[in-house]
């Protein structure tokens, strides 16, 4: 099963807890949105911070980053999200092309993907 993991769900504090839930189920295949990856990037950028500990953990756990594709931009498009929701029902219609699933905090997923395909995470 192929799982997107959301901005929310990578905090710098959180990538060793991240890194080893991941390692529980090696079935499991982890994507992050083109979105996300540049998302976090950006947060490095602004706080005056190397992002070495985010690209280590895409290595370690073997992380891949998704392209956005015309298709997921139409998905998304036929959606009618409002504005605050572009970025995220973009990675959303990422999502649904893959036939993935989403680990977020962030419920707003739920507008977008049936609730079996986003786990909330604490």
């Amino acid at each position: 099963m192929e799982v997107f993991l959301d901005t929310s769900a990578l905090s710098e504090p959180d990538l060793d807890l991240m890194t080893e839930e991941l390692e529980k189920d090696p079935e499991l295949k982890f994507f992050v949105s083109a979105i996300t990856h540049f998302e976090i990037l950006w947060g490095y950028s602004i706080s005056d911070k190397k992002p070495t500990s985010y690209k280590n953990f895409l290595r370690t756990a073997g992380v891949r980053v998704e392209s956005i594709l015309q298709s997921d931009a139409e998905t998304s498009a036929e959606w009618k999200p409002s504005e605050k929701d572009i970025r995220d029902s973009l990675i959303a219609a990422s999502v649904k092309r893959r036939g993935a699933s989403i680990w977020t905090r962030d419920d707003d997923f739920l507008n977008f993907l049936p609730g079996d395909r986003v786990k909330i995470i604490a």
